[in-house]
């Protein structure tokens, strides 16, 4: 693919949507940094997730991440951390249904924790009590990220929206992300004549 220009992408999704996995295969082909908004919601701890990181410490950890570079792609959620100074050149929501989502993260805590997420084990009671928070998702009423949320926060901090309703392999969700990138670019290059202002 050709220089696409300075570009600041969001791929979020709720938990299980794969936002983190094509982030940095598109990462990797547009050569800009993935930042993954994980890093700053949980400080590392054994067991993990027992400490967050404060609203105060996640922001300006996240906001330093991203000054570091012109172009690049945040992969996770923001949307309820109460930032209001970051936007995006495109955003896309990976909004691939419930069941979908469950079935995916159940596989990806199970090869995580193995028997640590089982009964029994010392993360069994958080492991239920994410899956429980994590199937509200769509119906966003739980505290914290929603797909209402999402659509919300994008609405204010996104000129450009991709959504997608469907599971696609990664080869086509990449290949869809990077046509929707081309067009917006073109589309800015035709209407202001710059080659992709940074609109953050």
């Amino acid at each position: 693919m050709e220089k696409i220009g300075h570009i600041q992408l969001l791929i979020t999704g709720g938990p299980g949507s794969g936002a983190t996995t094509i982030g940095l295969i598109l990462s990797q082909k547009l050569s800009v940094p993935q930042i993954d908004s994980d890093d700053y919601f949980h400080k590392p701890t054994d067991p993990p997730f027992q400490e967050q990181y404060s609203p105060d410490e996640r922001r300006r950890l996240l906001q330093d991440a991203l000054a570091k570079s012109q172009s690049w792609i945040l992969s996770g959620s923001i949307s309820a951390w109460g930032i209001d100074e970051i936007n995006f050149s495109h955003a896309v929501l990976l909004n691939i249904g419930k069941y979908e989502r469950l079935k995916r993260l159940k596989v990806r805590e199970s090869e995580r924790f193995a028997s640590r997420i089982e009964t029994g084990g010392d993360m069994f009671e958080e492991h239920t009590s994410f899956i429980d928070w994590a199937s509200h998702y769509e119906a966003g009423d739980r505290e914290g990220r929603s797909l209402p949320i999402e659509r919300k926060f994008i609405s204010k901090h996104s000129k450009s929206l991709l959504e997608i309703n469907e599971v696609f392999p990664l080869e086509k969700l990449e290949e869809l992300i990077t046509i929707s990138i081309e067009i917006r670019r073109i589309t800015v290059l035709l209407t202001t004549g710059d080659n992709y202002p940074h609109e953050g």
